[in-house]
């Protein structure tokens, strides 16, 4: 859609206002305060400093736009044409954010199980190539056995589509992107692959945060989960949980 301009500067303010939540009013000589360039860039996370044409150049040129002479006069003042470029910057930024969001909501792909063993050649010396592709097959046993309960509460389990994160598994419930981390584990080297997959799926969290509007983190471990594992997750807004207590994880949500 073509952006209409404004033909006064009082319309340009109001425009404004609406677009960044502040009251402001137009001044005495048709000044304009700081305050709309402050919320401006706070809005597109850009810095604050210099003069408000110094700001609104900022904004601007964030949208791909051109900060050209007729935007400002003497007197650190941003003219009508100025402000009408920053509304518009606003706007296309604003466009841009929820083009990003609707093109997420469909998440990822239909669920691909994971299939066979060692498929990948080693980047190191692996002196126990059985244990590797037992915990291989360990992994995948409980990745898909988490599928299957995804799909016997009445959701669809997803693998990752292009553009989104590694994830093992996740799903929607009433709008929430719920992401998983499957880790195969052992007394042996329990701590270790918690510590990873908490660390891990606090970044695919993150990453997805950008793409819907809620997001919660699941670590799935191949080893009876203990207090310090629930404790250490639930600091991070994490669930933990382990196989034997899959029947309630959708209860836990």
């Amino acid at each position: 859609m073509a952006f209409t301009a404004s033909a006064l500067k009082e319309d340009a303010i109001r425009r404004l206002n609406e677009i960044l939540g502040t009251n402001e009013q137009i001044g005495v000589g048709s000044s304009v305060s700081s305050v709309l360039f402050d919320a401006a860039t706070a809005r597109l996370g850009l810095s604050n400093d210099g003069s408000m044409p110094e700001r609104a150049r900022r904004v601007v040129e964030a949208a791909g736009l051109s900060w050209d002479a007729e935007h400002w006069s003497r007197g650190s003042t941003v003219t009508l044409s100025g402000l009408n470029h920053m509304i518009e910057a606003l706007e296309r930024r604003a466009g841009e954010s929820s083009a990003t969001k609707a093109n997420a909501a469909g998440l990822g792909v239909e669920y691909r199980p994971r299939t066979g063993g060692i498929a990948a050649a080693p980047t190191e010396l692996v002196r126990n190539w059985d244990a590797l592709d037992e915990a291989t097959r360990a992994h995948q046993r409980l990745e898909s056995a988490l599928a299957e309960v995804v799909r016997a509460a009445g959701y669809s389990p997803r693998s990752p589509g292009s553009g989104e994160p590694d994830f093992d598994l996740a799903w929607e419930i009433d709008g929430t992107v719920v992401v998983v981390e499957v880790k195969s584990a052992n007394p042996s080297n329990h701590r270790q692959q918690a510590r990873l997959a908490l660390g891990q799926v606090i970044e695919y969290r993150t990453r997805l945060s950008a793409m819907h509007d809620s997001t919660r983190a699941v670590v799935l471990l191949g080893d009876p989960v203990s207090q310090l594992d629930r404790e250490m997750a639930a600091s991070a807004g994490v669930l933990m949980t382990d196989l034997s207590s899959l029947d309630e994880l959708f209860a836990s949500l």
